[in-house]
């Protein structure tokens, strides 16, 4: 709540002091504290789904897949039924109409919703017993399944949950996307900012737009691939990892396994996504794009999320308090190249990030070099990570 409170607090003086004629003071208030509130909003949702997942991980992913279908919900409503889009808190976050109507309406509900989600969270707590979760648990086994015996299968036992918590909010948020194809032509047109964003479109905004969106899928697959290499550090945190290695199990096996699991993800969360993207623009638009041009554009970006991952790596064998340092990089990556032309952004803060060496397709022509070098900086940091695993005291 007090990072919230702060944020809006930080982007009201921000707007006002950019001493723009129609950024008011009342505007700037309503736009920042109605974002302040939407995001103590959305904290309250986090603590209920504590109430209810096992781990945190599960509430991370569990708490992603739900924001995601808050804005799936809006998209569908926005393009289509107003009413649909009432139904979604983030449908109330875009009707305050900050600069213009300045509608206080958004932030009540919001408060009033996150009242009622505390007190619930509360009585949910207050039921469940301590380290219990209130969904009902399956019957455990006497004996564990063959493939939980090794350091992967039980990774695969401990993630599973949050791995499908992912697959379901990247299929939704490629869903999301795909649903706005349908009328992107007309976003464009009468949008400036938009239209500038992709300046040599010509009119064909819908294929020139497809990169940019798989840019954003692509950076948030880049997360749960992240994440489930970054567990390795929980479980050292936690002591599990002592009782692990305290068979006859060496440290390169045992990291093998968060690493293997990290391919996986970034694999198969970006194809999810893709897949999605599908779904929503075949029913959209008239004239869809084919199956095989969007999943290509989607799976060309799995060099560049292997060389975050060769990233992670490096800092999990050789310094773990610097894994927050990856993540800032992502958004840091985020930053350049999905905002870069609006941000006029030169090109080298542009080149060091993996994301931009990727080919845009269906709009630029495929090319292997990059991918060979990424590949081989992926490997390179991966094995220098691996020897510093084993070498560090644990």
């Amino acid at each position: 709540m007090l990072l919230n409170i702060c944020f809006a607090l930080l982007t009201t003086l921000g707007l006002v002091s950019l001493g723009i004629e129609s950024i008011d003071f009342s505007g700037a208030v309503i736009f920042s504290v109605t974002l302040g509130m939407f995001g103590i909003m959305i904290a309250t949702f986090t603590i209920l789904i504590a109430q209810i997942v096992a781990t945190s991980t599960e509430v991370v992913g569990a708490g992603i897949s739900f924001l995601l279908v808050m804005y799936l919900l809006r998209a569908f409503g926005d393009v289509s039924n107003e009413k649909l889009s009432l139904i979604s808190p983030m449908g109330w976050l875009s009707r305050s109409y900050a600069f213009s109507e300045n509608n206080w309406w958004p932030f009540w509900w919001m408060l009033i919703l996150s009242i009622i989600v505390v007190c619930l969270s509360f009585k949910l707590n207050a039921m469940r017993d301590m380290n219990e979760t209130l969904l009902p648990k399956s019957v455990h086994r006497c004996h564990a399944k063959w493939y939980m015996k090794s350091p992967l299968g039980l990774q695969i036992r401990l993630q599973k949950s949050a791995f499908i918590y992912f697959s379901i909010g990247l299929f939704v948020l490629g869903l999301s996307y795909g649903s706005i194809f349908g009328d992107i032509n007309d976003f464009f047109e009468n949008n400036p900012l938009l239209k500038s964003m992709i300046p040599n479109a010509s009119g064909n905004y819908a294929e020139h737009f497809l990169p940019q969106l798989m840019l954003i899928m692509a950076m948030v697959s880049t997360i749960p691939a992240l994440m489930t290499l970054f567990k390795v550090k929980k479980e050292q945190d936690k002591g599990y990892t002592v009782f692990v290695l305290s068979k006859p199990l060496s440290r390169g096996k045992y990291l093998l396994s968060f690493w293997l699991l990290a391919l996986v993800n970034a694999v198969v969360m970006l194809f999810l996504s893709g897949l999605g993207l599908y779904v929503g623009q075949y029913y959209a638009m008239k004239e869809p794009f084919q199956f095989d041009t969007i999943i290509t554009s989607a799976i060309v970006h799995v060099p560049a999320i292997l060389v975050f991952i060769g990233i992670g790596t490096l800092i999990v064998g050789w310094g773990m308090r610097l894994i927050l340092a990856v993540y800032a990089f992502l958004a840091y990556t985020f930053l350049v190249n999905y905002l870069g032309v609006l941000l006029n952004i030169k090109a080298w803060m542009k080149d060091i990030t993996p994301f931009k060496h990727i080919p845009q397709l269906p709009i630029e022509d495929f090319h292997i070099q990059p991918f060979i070098v990424m590949f081989i900086i992926f490997v390179v940091l991966s094995i220098i990570g691996f020897i510093g695993f084993g070498k560090k005291d644990l």
